[in-house]
């Protein structure tokens, strides 16, 4: 038997990513959620507040697509600041 492993891939940072890019990554993942996320919010709108007041981050495949995204917003402990 051969044994095969999967590339690990690397921890990127996706918020230098262009709008674009992670508008189109999550609607092509759009189908695996029920509702739709697209169906309840703009996905640009939502894209660009993630990547002013959030973290991006996710890992690019073998031709330098988005592979994987996580998007979260980190509160401001200090102010209690939150989006």
């Amino acid at each position: 038997m051969i044994e095969q492993s999967l590339p690990s891939p690397e921890l990127a940072d996706l918020s230098s990513c262009s709008e674009n890019r992670l508008v189109d990554f999550i609607r092509d993942m759009d189908k695996f959620f029920k509702p739709s996320i697209a169906a309840r919010m703009n996905l640009n709108e939502y894209v660009q507040k993630l990547k002013a007041h959030g973290i991006m981050l996710g890992s690019f495949g073998p031709n330098q697509a988005v592979a994987s995204l996580i998007g979260f917003y980190a509160n401001d402990q200090a102010s209690q600041a939150a989006f």
